[in-house]
């Protein structure tokens, strides 16, 4: 995630994920095969179909690799998220008023009952009704960086995170993991009963 532009009315982020550059590398290596393994300074016979496989492996990244546009416009009282790719674009409007957090989740991975040192970090907008509309769904920037026994995580969202509720004005929570399936439901339920006890006490000013 990147900043790209911020004055007094707009924040613009820029996001997306790294697998085409994957692809990119597992696609010229294919093509290298295929057509002149003798380049790749190999001495065994590497059969042409092993160079179509991974041209197809090199293929699907650069297809389904998004890359995401996040405007927070104050004149428009918009949140704007534009999630793009070859095969399709995916656009999402949201009213800047409804924001009343941003949050940053913590996610690690187990494996075998072993914690794994990566650790994957999401930005939420959290709305009034309960939703959470994740930021970088498919992409986390943090990194580790160990010396001997010590270990910094650095962890780019946070400012962006930080930046983001200055500019709106309200809340950032900090390593806050994300709510469960029930607890999403029970905010629901909240919000449902809200809208219907205000209706009900319309209907009986009327």
């Amino acid at each position: 995630m990147k900043i790209v532009l911020q004055d007094h009315n707009k924040l613009i982020i820029k996001n997306g994920s790294y697998h085409w550059l994957i692809g990119s590398i597992l696609l010229i290596a294919g093509l290298f095969i295929i057509f002149n393994p003798a380049l790749l300074n190999i001495n065994t016979e590497i059969p042409w179909w092993l160079g179509l496989f991974i041209v197809v492996c090199g293929i699907v990244p650069i297809i389904f690799s998004t890359r995401d546009l996040i405007s927070f416009n104050k004149v428009e009282n918009k949140l704007k998220i534009s999630q793009k790719n070859f095969l399709k674009e995916k656009n999402y409007v949201y009213e800047l008023g409804t924001i009343k957090s941003i949050e940053l989740w913590t996610l690690s991975n187990q494996n075998g009952g072993n914690r794994n040192n990566s650790l994957q970090y999401k930005l939420a907008c959290i709305l009034e009704n309960g939703q959470h509309v994740i930021l970088n769904p498919d992409t986390s920037s943090s990194t580790n960086m160990s010396v001997g026994l010590i270990t910094w995580n650095i962890i780019p969202e946070k400012g962006i995170g930080e930046k983001i509720a200055a500019f709106l004005n309200i809340p950032f929570v900090e390593n806050r993991r994300p709510p469960t399936v029930t607890e999403t439901l029970n905010v629901l339920y909240e919000g449902v009963q809200d809208a219907i006890e205000k209706h009900s006490n319309q209907q009986k000013l009327k």
